[in-house]
């Protein structure tokens, strides 16, 4: 911040300059900007070739022009915001904002950053218009001083208005002081939300313990541990809704439900008392399981406490938007935007993304506003919601009934989760088996060729020991029921088609040896065909997991 003053030298009371900073959220991002700019400098001169100097030449120069632009205002000296006594001048805004159309002014955190709202006086018949002014570019601790300064111009400027906004502002945070405090005392102990993230923390470090991974378990660890199936609910385990949403796909899928459970589980817990959470919590979580057997459990296992924490979220919006007015307006709209976006977005990443379960966060969403609602519909002494006993059982027993209806409408499960892990498992042993077989084979070839086999030996072990291992091999991989739309059963009708033809190549040749025959040549050469081919589909299914992978 900078003090002005006047073209013969003199001080200009109330003038303030704010210039934009290094240590400012834009200019941390300016310096995170050089990572790709070097990286691409770099790569030019590591590759090497007029092309790749050429591409990732270009790639630098333009991250550089995109660079200076956006960073400009770090280094032009001209401020982003200048408080003067004729009124408000920013980056941004068209004309400078006169103190005498300024019906209030405040910061605000909720939306894209820290911005300066200016509220203008509006023209007679005509809404309240306002003027955003960001401050991502500012010192944050620079933010509470810039908006002293400005209310104190406005103060002195503005009189009457400046006094009103000041005591609306003063009664706005009493109202929110007075809500906090009436909130606090109708649940003055939360103690079921911190049992709940205890128990998804314990359940995962359980997991970690047994020696599942930390970032991304396998979908048969969780499905041993409990996840959710429609074909094991369908099989009798209905306890599977109750559990999967205990479990969690690894460290930043706990952490990020946790996070997500925080703000919304304390406002129900507020609201609702630690037995309304526990309700809402549980009824949404079965309800959003229920659904998902419908989608995502038809094909795979689902985990997660999403689908409760959506009810949750949804319990609070219900109960916002229910009785807004009786909300401090701040707050009510702090929460209603925050929930909002956390479901807008969530929700549209999950439909962006495969392996995202948002049949379940529909349904436990859906289930949270009901269940909001219903409890929310009677009001206390303190004009606040009251979740009593009997309106805790109807929330209870409608969530009940939506899970069986939903598990008892369910269609026949696409894929049985646990014949098709214990065939994975089979497919695995199956793999070990034949590299184990081939191998052999290559050292009984290499004793022949040493002269450490004889060659009759070698063709009695073809006929007596080797192609039967691998006709078992071949057996092994035809029973298996492997969904034939994935790559693993591609895989494995490549590796059967193998380890058929080399059994079956091993006998013609032994044959072939002790009584030659045209017939018996043609054979020996189709098998080794087709045991070639089925090697370079096994290549390409390889190559292709790499590319996948990658």
């Amino acid at each position: 911040m900078d003090e002005s003053n006047g073209p013969a030298g003199t001080a200009v009371p109330g003038t303030a300059a704010f210039h934009a900073s290094w240590a400012s959220t834009r200019g941390f991002m300016m310096v995170v900007f050089t990572v790709p700019i070097a990286f691409c400098a770099m790569a030019a001169f590591a590759i090497g070739g007029e092309a790749a100097i050429l591409v990732f030449g270009i790639c630098a120069a333009l991250l550089t022009g995109l660079a200076v632009v956006l960073s400009r205002p770090l280094w032009d000296k001209v401020p982003m915001v200048l408080i003067s006594p004729e009124g408000i001048t920013a980056r941004g805004v068209a004309q400078a904002i006169p103190w005498s159309r300024v019906l209030d002014l405040y910061i605000d955190n909720q939306q894209s950053g820290p911005h300066l709202v200016v509220q203008m006086v509006p023209d007679e018949g005509k809404p309240v218009m306002a003027h955003r002014i960001s401050l991502n570019m500012l010192n944050a601790k620079l933010h509470p001083v810039l908006l002293q300064t400005a209310y104190g111009s406005f103060a002195h400027h503005a009189g009457d208005r400046a006094m009103r906004a000041a005591q609306a502002h003063e009664a706005h945070r009493a109202a929110q002081v007075a809500f906090d405090a009436k909130l606090a005392r109708r649940a003055p102990r939360v103690w079921a939300m911190p049992a709940v993230m205890l128990v998804c923390a314990a359940v995962w470090v359980a997991n970690v313990g047994s020696g599942m991974k930390v970032m991304q378990p396998g979908a048969d660890d969780l499905f041993r541990w409990g996840a959710n199936a429609a074909s094991a609910v369908q099989a009798g385990e209905w306890w599977r809704l109750l559990t999967a949403m205990f479990l969690h796909g690894g460290i930043l899928h706990l952490a990020l439900n946790m996070y997500a459970l925080w703000e919304a589980g304390l406002m129900v817990t507020r609201l609702f008392g630690n037995r309304g959470f526990l309700v809402i919590y549980i009824g949404a979580g079965l309800v959003g399981n229920a659904l998902s057997l419908h989608y995502a459990g038809q094909t795979g296992v689902s985990v997660g406490a999403s689908g409760a924490v959506f009810g949750v979220a949804g319990a609070v919006l219900a109960a916002v938007m229910r009785h807004r007015g009786r909300f401090p307006m701040g707050r009510a709209k702090q929460m209603l935007t925050s929930l909002g976006i956390f479901i807008f977005y969530s929700l549209a990443y999950g439909f962006s993304r495969q392996g995202i379960d948002n049949a379940a966060h529909i349904g436990g969403l859906l289930a949270g506003l009901v269940a909001g609602w219903l409890l929310s519909g009677r009001l206390g002494g303190d004009d606040m919601p009251v979740a009593s006993t009997p309106r805790l059982g109807v929330v209870a027993a409608l969530c009940a009934a939506v899970v069986i209806g939903l598990v008892h409408y369910t269609p026949p499960a696409q894929r049985d989760m646990a014949v098709y892990f214990s065939d994975i498992k089979r497919w695995n042993a199956l793999q070990a088996e034949l590299a184990q077989a081939v191998q052999q084979l290559k050292d009984d070839s290499v004793q022949v060729k040493d002269g450490k086999l004889d060659q009759t030996v070698m063709m009695r072990r073809l006929q007596t020991v080797h192609a039967p291992a691998l006709r078992r091999i071949e057996a092994g991989f035809a029973s298996l029921r492997l969904p034939k739309d994935e790559m693993v059963a591609r895989y494995a009708d490549a590796q059967r088609r193998y380890a058929g033809a080399m059994a079956e190549l091993m006998v013609a040749d032994a044959q072939r040896s002790l009584t030659p025959t045209p017939e018996l040549a043609d054979r020996v050469k189709r098998l080794s065909a087709e045991a070639k081919q089925a090697s370079e589909a096994m290549n390409a299914l390889n190559a292709e997991a790499a590319a996948k992978k990658n």
